[in-house]
């Protein structure tokens, strides 16, 4: 598969099945080795596994921003 300049994935935790189905869309192309299939299956919360390109592949951390976090506080809901 090859890649558009400026197409971005990212791929959160994934069960092994799922993981998968994943190799079966990349393998006409760059699939995912052995230790970036673990870092996909083992992920926590907030983990990604990002693909910018062939070069750029890593593993990510998200996090949310302060708007984000006042949208789904409790605290907030409370008050409502």
């Amino acid at each position: 598969m090859v890649v558009p300049y400026g197409y971005y994935a990212f791929i959160f935790k994934l069960s092994a099945p799922d993981m998968k189905d994943v190799l079966d869309v990349y393998r006409a192309g760059d699939s995912f080795n052995d230790e970036e299939q673990r870092m996909i299956i083992s992920a926590v919360t907030g983990q990604a596994f990002f693909v910018g390109s062939t070069e750029l592949r890593a593993c990510v951390r998200i996090q949310a921003g302060n708007y984000a976090r006042e949208l789904f506080s409790e605290e907030k809901k409370e008050e409502e």
